[in-house]
């Protein structure tokens, strides 16, 4: 059992060292189990470690089938590795459509997250303002909001 990303989050724990001891052996084993579990980033962190050799031996072809699976699950890190690897041809044919397609895919993940934070601070802002405009019903004196380190300054 276990929660995918939970899995992904403690083996980088696990392998960064951060509150656990490091243990690459145990990083593995916790990221594989969560890009099993259908989570991208346990899928594209495990096939770094395969790309580089680093506690498992390097094995480039799995490398990129855990980049394309990453990838597959909209990780731009790994459509990006996935596009270095055809680009240089290392593992795969050198196939720059290929590469080329992959970085326009990266491109479109980043462009739908930028689209979901521009939404949500639309809304916060909507309920800044509706905020604020209470305020300034009950008092003359400006108010000072922070949020998310955005700084908001209603006039008296």
């Amino acid at each position: 059992g276990g929660d995918a990303q939970g899995c992904a989050n403690i083996g980088l724990l696990y392998y960064n060292g951060e509150g656990v001891a490091k243990d690459l052996s145990k990083a593995i084993q916790l990221l594989k189990k969560a890009c099993d579990g259908g989570n991208a980033n346990g899928c594209y962190n495990l096939g770094v470690l395969y790309d580089n050799g680093e506690g498992v031996a390097k094995d480039l072809s799995k490398a990129i089938q855990l980049y394309k699976k990453a990838c597959d699950g909209d990780n731009t890190d790994g459509c990006y590795n996935l596009g270095i690897l055809y680009a240089n041809g290392e593992g795969v044919t050198k196939d720059f459509s290929k590469s080329n397609e992959l970085y326009k895919k990266l491109v479109m993940v980043v462009k739908q997250k930028v689209v979901i934070i521009l939404e949500f601070h639309m809304i916060m802002e909507e309920e800044w303002k509706e905020t604020l405009q209470k305020q300034k019903n009950c008092t003359k004196e400006p108010v000072i909001m922070e949020v998310n380190q955005l700084v908001i300054i209603s006039k008296a």
